[in-house]
């Protein structure tokens, strides 16, 4: 058990030691610098997931009715 809560200080002493020497950002990587807004681009598609819990829909009726077999 002491082992484990020594392990756990040391990682924390390790996270917040790069938190103060990043300027406050938690960051290892060096990041991207962020594009100009003329650069940015709109990416049209349909970004959302389906999972399991997603319906189904029986398109015999009108309007369709929602089917989560």
């Amino acid at each position: 058990m002491e082992k484990k809560l020594l392990t756990r200080a040391a990682v924390f002493a390790c996270v917040f030691a790069l938190y103060i020497c990043n300027g406050g950002t938690i960051s290892v990587a060096q990041s991207k610098p962020k594009a100009e807004l003329s650069e940015r681009k709109w990416l049209a598609g349909d970004h959302h997931i389906h999972s399991h819990f997603s319906a189904n829909y029986d398109t015999s009726t009108d309007p369709p009715t929602p089917s989560f077999e």
